[in-house]
Formats: structure tokens, sequence, C-alpha cells
């Protein structure tokens, strides 16, 4: 462990890791479950700091079978993904809440402003900056 960064917390028989455990990587992914000759074997789940969560059965170090499931609860399945695929672009959660519709965004809201003409250049002012419109002002011309 202390060549790898990982950290171990559970049982050891002949001096290798083996029954339940908690096995912590660098990356502080945590894999809880069964341990067997040092390598994952039996039941246990990966925990990612994402969130999300791989649980498996394994075998030898080697997966048998697992579901992979998304932080937001999303559960992956490869036979039947209908996410982003070439037939429905829509992400789950635009799936679930629905798409906005076109035209203002949320976004679009915090930039409401004035223009105004400052010497020889037209600005856009809100509450949050001042801003040379990129277009500029020709000297003279009227305003919107």
């Amino acid at each position: 462990m202390e060549y790898t960064g990982s950290q171990y917390i559970g049982e050891f028989v002949d001096g290798r890791m083996e029954g339940k455990a908690e096995y912590i990587l660098p990356t502080e992914t945590k894999y809880v479950g069964e341990m067997k000759d040092g390598m994952f074997h039996g039941q246990g789940t990966l925990y990612f700091p994402s969130g999300s969560r791989f649980d498996a059965v394994w075998e030898k170090g080697l997966v048998v079978k697992g579901r992979y499931t998304f932080s937001d609860g999303l559960q992956y399945d490869a036979e039947n993904w209908h996410y982003c695929d070439s037939y429905d672009r829509r992400f789950y959660t635009e799936i679930c809440h629905g798409l906005k519709p076109a035209g203002l965004s949320t976004q679009e809201r915090q930039y409401t402003g004035a223009v105004t003409l400052k010497g020889h250049q037209l600005l856009f002012l809100s509450r949050w900056f001042q801003h040379p419109l990129s277009w500029g002002a020709v000297p003279g011309s009227p305003l919107l």
C-alpha cells in the first residue's frame, strides 16, 4: 500500500487481503466488498468521487456482472440505453424534466440592461458590468 498510495481496511489471511474489506485508491475511488487472495472477489461496489457507483460480482479481480449507476440515479443499461444516442440526442435530465423552449434562456436574463453613449462609444450597462459593444458606434450615428 505504501508504494501505491492506496489504503486497505480489512482482514488478512496468510498476509493477503481477504474477507470483508474497504480499499481506497489514490484517486479517492473506494471499493467496499469481498476480497480473496488480494483481489476483488465476490460482491463488491466501487464508489467514485463523482458520486457514481459500480455494483458488481467479481471473480479473481475481474467483473463477472455489474451495473453502473450515475450520481443522479440513472442506471446504465448496455442493451436498452436511450440517452444521447443517434436516435435521441437528449440527456437524461432533459428526458425527465423536458427541454426549455427556444428564446431567452435563464442565462440571458442576467444581462438585462441599457445601451448608452459615452463619448463616441456605445456601452451596454447592467447591474453586473459595463461593456463596450463589440460593433462599436460611429460618431454622430443615432442611438437605437
